[in-house]
This record gives C-alpha cells, sequence and structure tokens, in this order.
C-alpha cells in the first residue's frame, strides 16, 4: 500500500501519526504538528513548542511507528546568486535581483544534517506575485494553480498555530468539537486570502476589531459546522474543610445549554480586468479591494459582538443583550453624577462573578465628554485617567483607565438606544470570558455578472460565532437616560 501512495498522501498519514503522539495520554486535547520535511526514515516537524526530528517506520498498511525521542533542530538560511538559464528573463528570477533563497540546512543535535525546504510565505504584500491575480488568471499564468495550492497549505498552518495559542491563553484543558457536516463551501473559485492581507483587519476607516481581538479564547471555527453548543454550568460543586472521619460535602452540578448560531458574513466588489492585471509588484489592487471588504466584515462582526440579536435572528448574541443593566436616569447629566454608576458597575460584576472585570467599552466620544466633565472639586476626570497596558501589536491600546481597569474605545457600540433614539452605553466586561470561532476568511472570483464589461466581482464571505453567555453575571451595561448623547459639550 505504500509503495502506492503519494508523498503528499504520506505527509499527511505522518502529520496524523506526530499529532497522536504529541497529545500522549491527552487524546482530547489539541495539538497540532506540520510536516517540514521527510524520508524514509526520519521526517522533520514543527509545533507549538518548536522544531524537531524523529526516526520512523512506516508499516505497509501505513501504521507509524517512531523510534526514539523527538530532537530539536534550528535552521540557518543561505544565499547564493542565480545562475539564469538560457531562456530566463530578468522576470523570471525569484526573490529578487541576483538573490535566491535556498534550501534551509538544519543540523540537529546528534550533529546529523539535514536539508528543509523553507521559503516565505507565498503571497506577501512587497512580493511579485499577486493572489487575486493568480486566482482569476490562474489557467492562463504560468504557476498560478501551484502557488494557490502552496499557499492554501501555509493558511492551514496558520489556523492551527492559532488554535494552540487560544488553548494556552484559555488553560481550560479540553475543547471537544462535535460537527455534523451540513454546509460546505464552495470549490473552485475559493481559497483562503493570504496572511498579509488578514493583518489589514483592523486598518480601515470602519469601527475596528476591539472586542473581537481582546478575545484570548478565538479559534477556527470547523468546516460544515451550522452551530456551537456548550454546556454552562450555572452550580458548581462545593469543597469544605472536613474532619476526621467526617462526610464531605456533596453538591450536584446544574448547567444549561449554551449556543450560538454561525452566522455568514459576505460582501463583494466589482473590478476591472484591466486593472487587475496591470497592477503593479508591491502595488497590487489586492490592497484596495481586501481592505475594504474586511474592514466592511470587521465592522459588522464587532458590531455582532457587541449587539447582535442572538439565534432568533440568525445573529451572535451580542453581549449588550447578556450582561445586568445598570441603570442611570438623569435628565441633566453630568459627570460627577454619573461617576457612582461606574463603581456600581464594577460592584455588581465583580459580586456576581466572583472576579473583578478585566476591561470597559465606549464610544469614544461618551469618554471624551466624560473625561472633559468636572468633579466636585472642579477638576476635569481626565487628569487621572492615563492606563498602559504594555500590549502587543495585535492588541488595541487602552483610551484610558476607569476605576483601575482599561477602557477601549469601540465605535461599534450603537447611540441609537432609548425611547428617543439618542442614548448610548458603556459595557463592563471580562473578554477572557468569552469565546469566539472565526473561520478563515474565504474569496469568490465570479466572471459572469461584469463579462460583458470586461469586469469581475470579487466576494468576500466568512463564518462565525461566539458563546457570550458562558458567565452573564460577568457582563454588566451601565445605560439609561443620563447616557444622552452630547452634541456640544
Amino acid at each position: 500500500m505504500t509503495d502506492t501512495m503519494t508523498n503528499g498522501q504520506k505527509e499527511d498519514v505522518l502529520e496524523g501519526a506526530l499529532e497522536v503522539l504529541l497529545a500522549g495520554d491527552d487524546q482530547g486535547g489539541y495539538y497540532y504538528a506540520y510536516v517540514l520535511d521527510f524520508t524514509d526514515t526520519w521526517v522533520v516537524y514543527s509545533s507549538y513548542e518548536g522544531t524537531y526530528q524523529i526516526s520512523y517506520t512506516m508499516d505497509d498498511d501505513g501504521t507509524v511507528a517512531f523510534t526514539g525521542d523527538p530532537e530539536p533542530v534550528y535552521s540557518v538560511t543561505t544565499y547564493e546568486p542565480v545562475k539564469e538559464s538560457k531562456n530566463a528573463g530578468p522576470l523570471e528570477r525569484r526573490g529578487g535581483p541576483n538573490m535566491r533563497l535556498r534550501a534551509r540546512m538544519v543540523e540537529s543535535s546528534q550533529g546529523a544534517t539535514v536539508k528543509v525546504r523553507s521559503e516565505p510565505l507565498t503571497y506577501s504584500r512587497w512580493g511579485r506575485d499577486s493572489f487575486y491575480r493568480d486566482l482569476i488568471l490562474r489557467d492562463r499564468v504560468d504557476g498560478a494553480a501551484g502557488r494557490l495550492r502552496r499557499h492554501a497549505r501555509e493558511m492551514d498552518v496558520i489556523s492551527k498555530e492559532q488554535n494552540a495559542r487560544s488553548l494556552r491563553s484559555l488553560r481550560s484543558g479540553e475543547i471537544e468539537y462535535r460537527v455534523e457536516p451540513n454546509r460546505t463551501d464552495g470549490e473552485g473559485g475559493y481559497l483562503a486570502p493570504p496572511a498579509w492581507l488578514n493583518q489589514l483587519f483592523a486598518t480601515a476607516p470602519r469601527p475596528d476589531r476591539i472586542l473581537a481581538s481582546l478575545i484570548p479564547g478565538t479559534f477556527a471555527l470547523p468546516q460544515g459546522c451550522s452551530s456551537v453548543n456548550l454546556p454552562i454550568i450555572q452550580t458548581g460543586t462545593a469543597v469544605q474543610p472536613v474532619a476526621d472521619l467526617q462526610a464531605d460535602p456533596s453538591q450536584d452540578i446544574t448547567d444549561a445549554p449554551g449556543s450560538s448560531t454561525v452566522v455568514t458574513l459576505s460582501g463583494h466588489a466589482d473590478v476591472s480586468v484591466q486593472s487587475l492585471e496591470q497592477s503593479p509588484t508591491g502595488a497590487h489592487l489586492d490592497f484596495a479591494i481586501f481592505a475594504d471588504l474586511s474592514s466592511a466584515y470587521d465592522a459588522q462582526l464587532e458590531t455582532q459582538l457587541l449587539v447582535g440579536g442572538g439565534i432568533a435572528m440568525n445573529q451572535i448574541l451580542g453581549v449588550a443583550n447578556v450582561g445586568t443593566p445598570v441603570a442611570y436616569t438623569d435628565g441633566s447629566p453630568s459627570g460627577s453624577e454619573m461617576y457612582p454608576i461606574f463603581g456600581q458597575t464594577v460592584a455588581q460584576l465583580a459580586n456576581g462573578r466572583n472576579r473583578p472585570p478585566e476591561a470597559w467599552m465606549a464610544r469614544t466620544a461618551r469618554w471624551a465628554w466624560f473625561t472633559t466633565q468636572e468633579d466636585t472639586a472642579g477638576l476635569p476626570f481626565g487628569l487621572p485617567s492615563p492606563f498602559y497596558m504594555g500590549s502587543d501589536s495585535e492588541t488595541p491600546d487602552p483610551l484610558g483607565g476607569l476605576l483601575g481597569f482599561p477602557l477601549f474605545g469601540n465605535e461599534a457600540l450603537p447611540a441609537n438606544l432609548g425611547a428617543g433614539g439618542n442614548q448610548d452605553e458603556m459595557i463592563c466586561l471580562r473578554p477572557s470570558d468569552l469565546l469566539l470561532f472565526e473561520a478563515q476568511p474565504t474569496t469568490a472570483v465570479m466572471r459572469d455578472p461584469g463579462s460583458g464589461a470586461l469586469s469581475v466581482r470579487l466576494q468576500l464571505h466568512n463564518r462565525a460565532a461566539a458563546i457570550t453567555n458562558r458567565y452573564p453575571s460577568g457582563i454588566c451595561v451601565a445605560g439609561g437616560t443620563g447616557f444622552v448623547v452630547q452634541s456640544n459639550f
């Protein structure tokens, strides 16, 4: 059987066997391995712990047995001048003029040297190749189909690494996926966009991914999934001190179902074929198209997480519809009168959740109004408000601090609430209590709608779900007539 297996099939078998090896006794956990290179006797792979080499044997039926322990290896990159062939022109040089990335050399701790095929991502912001151009012209451009296949494998690795990071962040032990395949992505024109384009998700001029970026438990949504279900423990067990030979306390758990529908978010743009074909290196039209589509997706996902109506409306259940309200009723609101409401909000969350909050969400205009209000001593509230988190580049920065907790400006919060449609609200919550499931965004190229005008339709769609009611007491929403939007202050 192994004699008839392709290298790709052997690679899949090895990856599956390595994931079982890494899981060990924890077969319910999530572990991933990505094969970098292999021969008939050894395999080099990467996982969340690093890059390793291990020896193996494979039976005729495809059963893999590993021998010895994994040995850590490292790579060294070398460059050599390009040797042009007789028929090669300057545009066929890879990696820039006169330079080409060679295979990396990996030296194990035992002194053995192996070659590991490793190159930069297929599509990069300043690379020669355009993702959309290859997607549209893959039947006419040499190498386009191969680049798209290689890119698909790269995106699969990124997705696995994201899952591993989320599990480590939550430290929750096990999360079980049960998938009933009743939805399938389309074939042919559908493909996940490059990683550098995904990095634009929070840069376009629409509401940013604020709450979505703060949720540490963000997992890749499995294919064929129409809903996500999770049991929520409402009453837990009891543990108390007991004397010798006395009975220990007994308390059974009670749970309730927590679920989220998988929401599909989609949009498209029509562009001319000429623009796609003629966009120069480093200024691909990919940037403009995907920036607009992805920013629209970001804004809608953030809105869903904040104020979505739930399963009945085929939406994510937003945290504002989960949290406990704290009302501030005032016909002439002021900062000094609003400030105690913030203390009530924090106290109610901490008492109910038995843990402190982690963040505030507010519109920037609301924060600007409050920080310019004067306290009873005549000083603006904004003076003691700076807050520094030392966050990395992937985490949004807070506008300031409120009662010792960071406050993030979130423009996806509505400003048309209340009977008069002129109120907003502030949300105090713990993002670590939430779970977000997000698929890889996919694109479709449709030629027929604009074929008569030499244009193509580029569509982006993605699927997402979120469990926001794991700990309802960990969300409090401050609002009411005192939160009327101030147009002049």
